[in-house]
């Protein structure tokens, strides 16, 4: 699915939110990591659609699967023989 709708805005930033003053710092380990991966992938998939849900949830949905996979690719990188 393409989002549309309101923040279409290239110049939109999740950063802008009041919200973000307020930090939350959680240690997770890379199971923990491809889970949440599988689960926030699977909301993609299943997501009904603007205007049944608000376009921003599915924008920030996108970003944080690829805020996960970067994670992950990360992990693969440091730790190359992990999954061996």
């Amino acid at each position: 699915m393409t989002p549309t709708g309101s923040h279409d805005n290239p110049d939109f930033r999740w950063d802008d939110n009041p919200d973000e003053k307020y930090r939350i710092q959680w240690d997770l380990g890379i199971k923990d990591i491809r889970s949440l991966h599988g689960i926030v992938t699977y909301a993609i998939n299943t997501w009904p659609g603007y205007p049944a849900r608000p376009v921003e949830e599915q924008q920030y949905l996108f970003h944080l699967k690829t805020q996960l996979h970067a994670m992950m690719l990360d992990y693969t990188y440091v730790q190359p023989d992990a999954d061996r």
